[in-house]
């Protein structure tokens, strides 16, 4: 891609895997990419989307991640870190916000779900339907999108790698909670 433009970050050579360990499914998608002429394909697809700049390669986000609506693309992280600015009690780089394809149910597109921490000592005195309201609002005026539903959850309560970050793909079984217990 020329400089500037965001796509999925692609790397080769010596010290790249040559796949995982009996998943040739899974080996030929991930391990197997070519680019657009070439005979045969060996880069590594990291699900990291980037760009160059003058050489420097700049990380963005992942392309998991991504939230596609009316064909905009829309980081996560960006939607995310929109909602926690609404409230202090909002714990930071704890949510995640997702399309929910399996409930189109006839629609265009899936409904757009966030979920996110609050901190322990302001969750059991939360006014959710309030916070919900105001992180809507704050994702439209930002980012020109609607939540189509808000689900918050207690600090601590989403899955989270040895790292430390949220897990997002595993987040969204709290999608569908109606209010997630204190426990």
């Amino acid at each position: 891609l020329p400089d500037g433009q965001t796509g999925e970050i692609w790397v080769a050579g010596p010290h790249v895997s040559r796949g995982y360990w009996r998943d040739a499914a899974a080996t030929a998608t991930t391990f197997g990419a070519s680019l657009a002429g070439a005979a045969q394909g060996d880069f590594l697809r990291t699900g990291d989307l980037g760009y160059l700049r003058q050489g420097e390669l700049f990380v963005t986000g992942r392309l998991k991640d991504t939230v596609i609506v009316r064909g905009v693309k829309h980081h996560g992280t960006d939607l995310d870190d929109t909602i926690c600015a609404v409230s202090p009690d909002l714990v930071p780089g704890a949510g995640v916000v997702f399309v929910d394809e399996s409930a189109v149910g006839g629609e265009e597109e899936g409904r757009i779900i966030a979920v996110h921490e609050v901190s322990r000592r302001a969750f059991a005195g939360l006014d959710h339907a309030a916070l919900a309201a105001a992180a809507t609002e704050a994702v439209i005026r930002a980012h020109g999108i609607r939540l189509d539903r808000v689900v918050f959850v207690r600090e601590g309560r989403l899955p989270r790698t040895t790292s430390g970050k949220v897990q997002r793909y595993l987040s969204r079984r709290f999608a569908y909670a109606e209010e997630v217990s204190d426990d």
